[in-house]
């Protein structure tokens, strides 16, 4: 049987369909053609812009040195002078350009001015090529000199021949520094000249670009919140309008939507937010672009200026409403109650609150007070406080005006006791002396607090209320009777100065030694880092013990220069004198944004907390307010402060 035929199929040919055509949005299509005719506008005017004229100034610098080229440099100034006519109108061109893009939105002009273009690498090339053996290597070898003859573990004929070494090459570096300090300079213009016109167009097109973006953001949240609310009072609706539910569990679902509505509410919120931060972030960059390109051309030397602006930009950058307002809320309100005061009519007549003799009164007033307020600000750092300053204030006015004079007021009936008396001696000795014993004294009875304190790991309040009580019961032991002691005149308003002028320049330089200790001493940063951790302090090796203690001594000889100063200031005084102070230096400090968490505060905001209280309390005594309703004005600062302070740190947490 003969075997069957297999049939075979033939191939169907698979029908080919063509790919379908992209949609194109019309409104997009729009914006790509318009946007590339603008962009091909600015290219064509920028092929006559100050490049080319900067292209002529380079022939120019090669051909100038040789004679037998005059003829050719004579027609490349003309030809300069026409270059720079042509910029001029190609750079007005291009502004008009720049301007009506803006106006139709086109923000993608912007890539015809970017940093990121060949010419600028070309600049900073031949700037490098020029300052490698000249200026950057002048810097470098100035540098090595300067570590040479800070490094101890190098002898001294070691370090001779290296700075001999060093200097040579200086000198040979200065020589060709200063042979390419014409083309240097010629080409630093350029860079910047040309810099400057094209960040401009590229600011202003970015400044907009960031205006619209969050303007459209703000629409799209406030339609998102309108939807949302819609859709909250539509489910809230059926919600209510639900049968067969008990009414707990009705309740329920009705706080749950009223609590996943908030949470909807704040996610548009957030992102709202980060669509503005991303638009002002970007606007900060490109001036960041703009300024690090600057740096480079002027080898890091920015003109003031120039660095005025960073500091404006990068503020407005990172600037935040309610961050600020937790900051500085306090200050807010005390200047407008100060404002308030300076518009009511004074109490006595005399010179104006604003005037310049009420404002140095003000500051002599509070010049003892900076004292008190920075020695306490140290312990404050620790997380600790001070209720001793008032009593060792008195301990400093009293041995003060007790050595600068042997007369003592009060009740001639009574035993006297005076442990100095130095009538006959000459008036330095008396100055030099009182101060000696007065921040003795002081820093003496800190020492004992500081000590119990870093010691038994007690806490400051008992360890200075104890020294306040001590102080006391001693004053009184010896002086009780002691109405005040009076000094001698002539000493007094020596140490005044004209106006007494020179309590407020004695508090200046406490400011800047104590400036310097916090922030430029390796005991200030200590001081910090055991305040703001003691663990991770000590672990990394700081002893809280020695820190701490000299803390309390700092703080003593600040105490006992704060009393000398105030006894000058008063002319007169007892152990009683320094009632209060301690309430006002701790206000201070905590007005100034001294936490009392540890660790955070500055040197300023004790000053500046001090500035306030001073200030305010001499405008209470200008207007005629009662003395007393200072401490209840003083009570209400220290609350609002200890306030704001608790939710600033919960934030941070």
């Amino acid at each position: 049987m003969a075997a069957k035929k297999k049939k075979v199929s033939k191939p169907v040919a698979k029908k080919v369909t063509a790919a379908p055509k992209p949609v194109v949005n019309a409104e997009v299509a729009s914006y790509v053609s318009k946007n590339a005719r603008y962009v091909a506008e600015v290219m064509k005017w920028r092929k006559t812009d100050i490049t080319e004229a900067f292209k002529i100034e380079d022939q120019i610098a090669a051909l100038k040195h040789d004679a037998s080229k005059a003829e050719q440099v004579k027609e490349l100034t003309a030809a300069l002078h026409k270059a720079y006519a042509d910029a001029k109108v190609s750079r007005n061109e291009i502004k008009k350009i720049v301007k009506d893009a803006i106006a139709h939105k086109y923000y993608d002009l912007k890539t015809c001015f970017s940093y990121e273009q060949i010419k600028y690498s070309a600049y900073l090339d031949r700037l490098n090529v020029l300052r490698e053996n000249g200026e950057n290597k002048v810097i470098a070898l100035r540098s090595e000199i300067r570590d040479i003859l800070l490094n101890s573990q190098i002898d001294k004929e070691t370090k001779k021949s290296l700075i001999a070494t060093n200097r040579k090459q200086l000198e040979a570096a200065k020589k060709i520094a200063k042979k390419n300090h014409e083309e240097v300079a010629r080409i630093v213009r350029q860079a910047m000249r040309t810099s400057r016109e094209d960040f401009a167009n590229y600011f202003k097109i970015v400044k907009a670009e960031k205006a619209t973006n969050i303007m459209e953001a703000k629409k799209f949240y406030h339609d998102m919140c309108s939807t949302l609310a819609n859709n909250h009072e539509a489910r809230l609706k059926k919600l209510r309008e639900k049968t067969g539910v008990d009414k707990k569990e009705k309740a329920i679902d009705l706080r749950a939507e009223n609590v996943a509505h908030a949470s909807r509410i704040n996610e548009a919120k957030v992102a709202y937010r980060e669509a503005s931060d991303t638009a002002k972030q970007y606007k900060y960059n490109v001036f960041m672009n703009k300024y690090g390109y600057t740096g480079k051309v002027k080898n890091d030397h920015h003109p003031i200026a120039e660095w005025l602006q960073f500091k404006y930009e990068h503020y407005i950058a990172n600037f935040n409403l309610m961050n600020w307002l937790l900051k500085n809320a306090l200050y807010v309100i005390i200047i407008l109650v100060f404002a308030i005061i300076a518009c009511l009519p004074a109490a006595r007549e005399g010179d104006g609150l604003l005037s310049p003799g009420s404002i140095l009164t003000a500051l002599v007033q509070v010049a003892p007070k900076i004292f008190f307020a920075l020695g306490v600000g140290g312990l404050i750092l620790l997380g600790g406080t001070d209720l001793s300053i008032g009593r060792l204030t008195g301990v400093g006015v009293s041995f003060t005006l007790m050595i600068l004079t042997a007369k003592v007021g009060g009740y001639p009936d009574n035993n006297q006791i005076v442990w100095f008396n130095l009538t006959g001696a000459a008036p330095a000795v008396k100055i030099l002396l009182a101060l000696f014993i007065s921040i003795l004294f002081c820093t003496l009875f800190t020492t004992f607090a500081g000590f119990f304190t870093a010691k038994f790991k007690m806490h400051p309040f008992i360890s200075t209320l104890a020294v306040q009580l001590i102080s006391y019961g001693l004053f009184q032991l010896f002086w009780s009777a002691t109405s005040s002691f009076t000094p001698d005149e002539n000493i007094i308003e020596g140490l005044r100065g004209p106006q007494s002028i020179l309590l407020v320049v004695y508090a200046i330089i406490a400011i800047l030694v104590v400036w310097f200790i916090w922030n430029k001493t390796r005991f200030g940063k200590h001081i910090y880092a055991v305040g703001g951790n003691q663990e991770a302090a000590t672990v990394s090796g700081i002893n809280p013990f020695t820190i701490t203690l000299l803390a309390f001594v700092m703080a003593g000889i600040l105490y006992g220069f704060g009393g000398f100063v105030q006894a000058v200031q008063t002319g007169t005084g007892n152990f009683n004198s320094g009632y209060g102070t301690e309430t006002d230096a701790i206000a201070a400090c905590v007005i100034g944004g001294i936490s009392f968490s540890g660790g955070v505060g500055k040197v300023s905001g004790a000053v500046i907390g001090a500035l306030i209280l001073g200030f305010l309390t001499h405008a209470f005594g200008y207007i005629g307010v009662d003395s007393n309703l200072h401490f209840l004005f003083i009570a209400i600062i220290i609350l609002l402060a200890f306030a704001l302070d608790f939710v600033k740190y919960l934030r941070k947490k």
